[in-house]
């Protein structure tokens, strides 16, 4: 299992290179308006060509109008580079582009947008079915394994479809129950990738954030999410927080967690830098991940290493 960073902006991507991280991903998965720009990519393609970390390009769900900027993205990394780079895009239109063969040097893989979780959620869709019911108890612990617990990879047309197309895996949440039926996916040959400690419960199509910060127009927004996440607190659905556009659930994972995630055999576990998993640096990327493997029984000390 690789430990992966992943960075929406040029400072967090230096020190993701500055840091013991496995491989990092650059660009926002959730917000189309954190693209990034042109002299970013250029910088993000200097240090695809330098540096022994594994580096992929991450991209949201698209508007139409802003489909032309990730395909200039897509065809300049394709010429430009002289090894494989995986794409995590939460676009089928972007994957399709992949598929279709017009980028030779780029591997598709499915963003966490792209797959369905039913215990994604909070409450999630199993505690949404009658309360305290008898009908509540049969959903959660004897249709859960059957149903609630496996995501839309679980169907064989869908596997065959995707080995078909090269694509090589897709992004989940930190949603425990689901951890042991992801060997079905690793067995048929997908890989998959784990977000540390986070679960998307809303993507909100205006950002929140942006109005809270009086923002003017999305196009101009200054980005405030970088700096600021907020905990938000409700009589019933508990803690979220909200990060951007997107509320999410936080949890801090437990021994038993980081088992049965060891036990399901991801490719890589994904470590969010910024305000609201409080990542900031190199040294608060090798913090974490000697934590992690201090937990999960990997015995290897983290040194923090030097980019130039």
């Amino acid at each position: 299992m690789k430990f992966t960073v992943q960075a929406e902006h040029p400072p967090a991507l230096r020190a993701a290179l500055a840091s013991q991280c496995d491989s990092i991903r650059y660009g926002a998965d959730l917000c189309e308006f954190k693209l990034i720009n042109d002299s970013q990519l250029r910088e993000f393609i200097d240090h695809l060509n330098t540096t022994d970390k594994d580096l992929g390009y991450v991209c949201p769900r698209l508007p139409q109008h802003l489909f032309p900027i990730v395909e200039r993205h897509l065809q300049l990394i394709s010429d430009e580079t002289k090894r494989p780079v995986k794409v995590i895009a939460n676009d089928w239109g972007v994957i399709n582009q992949i598929i279709d063969g017009k980028y030779p040097n780029l591997v598709p893989y499915l963003g966490r947008q792209l797959i369905s979780i039913p215990h994604r959620g909070k409450p999630s869709m199993a505690e949404l079915m009658g309360g305290e019911s008898r009908f509540r108890r049969m959903a959660v612990e004897k249709v859960g394994g059957l149903v609630f617990d496996k995501t839309n990879l679980h169907f064989r047309s869908t596997l065959k479809f995707l080995r078909e197309n090269g694509i090589v895996g897709a992004d989940i949440d930190w949603v425990p129950r689901t951890f042991s039926e992801m060997k079905v996916i690793t067995k048929s040959n997908l890989q998959f990738s784990v977000h540390l400690g986070l679960v998307i419960v809303a993507v909100v199509r205006r950002c929140h954030t942006a109005r809270y910060f009086d923002e003017p127009i999305p196009e101009k927004c200054s980005m405030p999410c970088f700096k600021t996440a907020f905990s938000l607190k409700h009589e019933i659905f508990g803690e979220l927080h909200m990060d951007g556009n997107t509320i999410f659930a936080m949890s801090d994972p437990t021994p038993n967690e980081f088992r049965q995630l060891k036990d399901s055999k991801p490719a890589e576990l994904v470590l969010t830098m910024g305000s609201m998993t409080k990542i900031h640096t190199s040294e608060d990327i090798d913090t974490r991940i000697e934590q992690i493997k201090t937990t999960m029984g990997i015995r290897e000390t983290v040194r923090h290493a030097v980019y130039g």
